[in-house]
C-alpha cells in the first residue's frame, strides 16, 4: 500500500502535541512575567524544548501503538486506539522502528541543549525519555496517568523554568498541575471508555482498576480542580489577574464532567469522543492562560 508524508505525520497523531508543548509556553510566558531581566536570547532553549518535545510525544505515540497492537488492546471494530496499524497502511514494526528513529534523534537534540545550556538538567531529560520508553509498560500496570503527568506536565514544566532563569522555579511546578491535570484527563477519559477491552487483554489501566464510576469522579475532579490551583496561583502572585480568562473554559468542563458522570459504566459510545474533546478543552484553557500572562507582561 503506498503511503504519503501526511501518512506518516498522520500516524504519530500530531492532534495531541498541544499535550507536551503547553507547558513549555505556558511557563515561558511565566517567567518573562516573573522576571524583568530575562533576555530575549533565552527564547532559544525555549523554542528547542518545543520541538523537542513535540518528538518526544510523536515518538511515544508510535511506540505506544505498536505495544497495544502486540498486546492485542487495540482490535479492529473496536473504539480502542488508532487505525493505522489495523488498516494494513502500516506493518507494525515499521511503526516501532520510526518510533524509535525519532526517539533517538530526540535523545541527540535534548542532549545536545543540555550540554550547550546546563548540565544539571540531564536527570529531568533522562526521565522524559525513560517515561516515554516505559509509558505502555507502566499504562497497563495503572500507572500511566502518573506517568503522563510527571512527562507532559511537571518535568517540561520544571525544567523550562530552570532554562530561563538558570535555577528551580518551584512555582512553575505548581502551576503545572493546572493544564497538567487537564493532560491527564486526556488519557483517563480513553482509558474509562476502553476499560472493559483493556481488562480483558491483561492491560489494567488506572480507570479498569478503580471502576467506571470511580473513574469519572476522578475525572471530574481532573477538570475543575486546576481551577481551584490556578485560583491559588493568582492570590499567591504568580499568576496575574488577567489569567482569569482561563475561567472562560469553566462552563466546558463543567459539561465533560457532567457528560462522564451520568454516562452508564462501561458504556463507550457515551464518552467515545471524550479524550477528544477533553484535548480540545485543553489546549483552550492553556492558550488563555498564557494571553493572561503575555497581558500581564505588557501591562506591567
Amino acid at each position: 500500500m503506498e503511503r504519503t508524508v501526511k501518512d506518516w505525520i498522520v500516524a504519530t497523531r500530531p492532534w495531541s502535541f498541544p499535550a507536551s508543548t503547553m507547558p513549555v509556553v505556558v511557563t515561558t510566558c511565566m517567567m518573562y512575567y516573573l522576571h524583568d531581566n530575562i533576555d530575549l536570547k533565552q527564547l532559544i532553549p525555549c523554542a528547542l524544548t518545543l520541538v523537542m518535545m513535540c518528538l518526544l510525544q510523536a515518538s511515544g505515540n508510535l511506540i505506544s501503538d505498536y505495544a497495544d497492537h502486540v498486546k492485542g488492546v487495540d482490535q479492529k471494530g473496536s473504539l480502542n486506539g488508532v487505525r493505522h496499524i489495523q488498516s494494513g497502511l502500516f506493518q507494525p514494526i515499521e511503526i516501532l522502528t520510526i518510533g524509535w528513529c525519532i526517539l533517538c534523534f530526540c535523545a541527540l537534540l535534548g542532549s545536545a541543549l543540555i550540554i550547550w545550556w546546563d548540565l544539571s538538567l540531564f536527570p529531568l531529560g533522562f526521565s522524559g525519555l525513560l517515561l516515554t520508553v516505559f509509558y505502555p509498560f507502566l499504562k497497563y500496570h495503572a500507572l500511566g496517568d502518573l506517568d503522563i503527568l510527571l512527562c507532559y506536565a511537571l518535568l517540561p514544566s520544571v525544567g523550562t523554568a530552570h532554562l530561563i532563569v538558570g535555577r528551580w522555579e518551584w512555582s512553575a511546578l505548581l502551576l503545572s498541575l493546572t493544564y497538567g491535570l487537564m493532560t491527564v484527563a486526556i488519557l483517563h477519559a480513553n482509558n474509562t471508555r476502553d476499560s472493559k477491552s483493556d481488562a480483558r487483554v491483561g492491560a489494567v489501566s488506572l480507570a479498569a482498576l478503580i471502576g467506571p464510576k470511580t473513574s469519572a469522579f476522578l475525572y471530574t475532579l481532573e477538570v475543575l480542580l486546576p481551577y481551584i490551583i490556578l485560583g491559588y496561583a493568582i492570590y499567591a502572585g504568580f499568576a496575574p489577574y488577567f489569567s482569569l480568562l482561563a475561567f472562560v473554559v469553566l462552563p466546558l468542563s463543567v459539561k465533560h464532567a457532567r457528560r462522564i458522570l451520568k454516562a452508564e459504566p462501561y458504556d463507550a459510545l457515551a464518552i467515545a469522543d471524550l479524550d477528544q474533546k477533553t484535548a480540545q478543552m485543553q489546549l483552550l484553557f492553556s492558550l488563555l492562560l498564557s494571553l493572561g500572562y503575555l497581558i500581564g507582561i505588557v501591562v506591567g
